[in-house]
C-alpha cells in the first residue's frame, strides 16, 4: 500500500533546501537561486557532449511506480541544438543518462524533433514517445502520472503521450536534470519554480 505523501516545493528564497540533493553526474555545472521575479532555481551543466547535473531526493524513493504523480514547472533559455533536460521520476541518483538504463519515467527534450517527449525505463530497456508540443523558452507544467498499466505525460494539463511498455518496476524519487547533448552550442540554463509530487 502506498501512502499519500504530498510534497510541494516553491523554489524561492536564498538557497536550495537541504532535503534536495544537487550533484554533477558528468562535468561541473553551476546552480543557484535567480535574483529575478519568477526566477526560481537554475541549473546549467558544464559545456561539452554528455555533461549533466541534477537535483533529487538523494535516493529517498517514496513514490510508487504504479500510482503517483510528479509535476515540474520549468523553462529553458534556448531551444537550439544541444539543449536537453529530464523532469519526472528516477530511481538512481547517480544514473548517467548517456551510458546507463535504469528505472525512470520522465519528460525530456533533445535535439531530435524539438518537441516534448516521454521516456519510460526499467532495468533493461527504454521507450521514447514524442508529443506534438514544441519546446520554447516559456514556463510549462511537465507532469508525469504513473498508473498500473501505463505512464502519462501531461504538458500544461493536457495528455501529450502515454507509454505502456518498459515501465519502471520499483519506487522512485523526483528528479530534475539539465544536460548538454553535442558540442555545437553552449549549454542552456534551466529554471524551475515549482515541484509537486504525491502518491495517488
Amino acid at each position: 500500500m502506498a501512502y499519500k505523501q504530498h510534497f510541494i516545493e516553491w523554489f524561492s528564497g536564498k538557497q536550495l533546501p537541504s532535503y534536495w540533493n544537487y550533484h554533477d553526474i558528468s562535468g561541473t555545472g553551476t546552480k543557484g537561486m535567480v535574483d529575478d521575479v519568477d526566477g526560481g532555481y537554475f541549473i546549467k551543466s558544464s559545456g561539452g557532449n554528455g555533461t549533466h547535473s541534477k537535483i533529487d531526493f538523494d535516493d529517498k524513493r517514496q513514490y510508487s511506480h504504479t500510482g503517483s504523480s510528479v509535476n515540474w514547472v520549468h523553462k529553458t533559455s534556448r531551444t537550439d541544438n544541444g539543449v536537453i533536460w529530464f523532469t519526472g521520476f528516477g530511481y538512481d541518483k547517480n544514473m548517467n543518462e548517456w551510458s546507463q538504463v535504469n528505472h525512470q519515467a520522465v519528460c525530456f527534450a533533445d535535439v531530435n524533433n524539438g518537441v516534448f517527449k516521454i521516456r519510460t525505463e526499467n532495468s533493461s530497456s527504454n521507450t521514447d514517445t514524442a508529443t506534438t508540443t514544441s519546446i520554447d523558452t516559456s514556463y510549462h507544467s511537465e507532469n508525469i502520472v504513473c498508473r498500473p498499466s501505463g505512464i502519462d505525460l501531461k504538458i500544461d494539463g493536457i495528455i501529450g503521450a502515454t507509454n505502456t511498455t518498459t515501465l519502471p518496476t520499483v519506487a522512485m524519487q523526483p528528479i530534475f536534470i539539465a544536460a548538454q547533448k553535442g558540442n555545437d552550442s553552449p549549454n542552456a540554463q534551466h529554471n524551475v519554480i515549482f515541484c509537486e509530487v504525491y502518491n495517488t
